[in-house]
């Protein structure tokens, strides 16, 4: 069959896999995610050796990376990852590899299933990141950032956030929910809920990302 009759046949899969989910039936998602990715993977090992073909190549190698992580497929994923960034020059198309390899390390100790179930969550905390940059005022040691940079930075945000999302709460609830429910101590649930999550993070003048988990909130950097 042809590369690209196969591509659209994985499309359709995908494409049904993502409304599975959106229904929240998880298994008939990876079973077609599944489907997606083996035909998918096909295609793009039939233009392993097809540099010529291009951009076409590094689209395909791209998407079935990507299907393969959907799938919970981590080994064959990062296959295609290391494959496209060592082969691959479309610039945009590495960093978007560079991503999945970052992704699919994150879950690289899971099974399949847990694996297949946790990429959209993660890829949605990725999504809503805030990145910050901490280096030292006086580069006494370079840039290198010290632990307790570390820590003073998760102090005053951790007590940043929480106090904003306690306000925020507070606030919006007055006339909506003070006849119901005690405020105090269904603000202080909230505030314990706060969970903010390290979605990504870089070596050198500690580059990261934060994402959280309950709230999402704009933050000033």
């Amino acid at each position: 069959m042809k590369p690209k009759i196969l591509h659209q046949q994985a499309m359709d899969f995908s494409f049904k896999a993502k409304q599975a989910l959106d229904l929240g039936d998880k298994d008939s998602a990876l079973e077609l995610y599944t489907k997606a990715a083996e035909l998918e993977c096909s295609v793009a090992e039939f233009y392993f050796d097809k540099p010529e073909l291009e951009p076409t190549r590094s689209i395909l190698i791209r998407s079935a990376a990507f299907l393969c992580l959907k799938a919970g497929q981590i080994k064959r994923s990062q296959d295609f990852i290391f494959f496209g960034l060592l082969n691959i020059t479309d610039e945009l198309i590495k960093v978007q590899l560079s991503e999945a390899l970052e992704i699919s390390i994150s879950l690289k100790n899971f099974d399949i299933k847990t694996a297949s179930e946790n990429y959209g969550y993660l890829s949605i905390l990725r999504q809503r990141s805030t990145q910050y940059i901490l280096e030292p005022l006086i580069p006494k040691f370079g840039t290198s950032v010290s632990l307790e940079m570390v820590m003073d930075f998760s102090e005053s945000y951790l007590k940043s956030i929480k106090a904003y999302a306690v306000a925020s709460f507070k606030r919006l609830s007055k006339e909506t929910l003070n006849a119901f429910v005690d405020i105090d101590a269904a603000a202080q649930k909230i505030k314990e809920c706060i969970n903010p999550l390290i979605t990504d993070a870089a070596h050198g003048s500690f580059k990261f990302s934060i994402a959280n988990n309950k709230v999402k909130v704009k933050y000033y950097k």
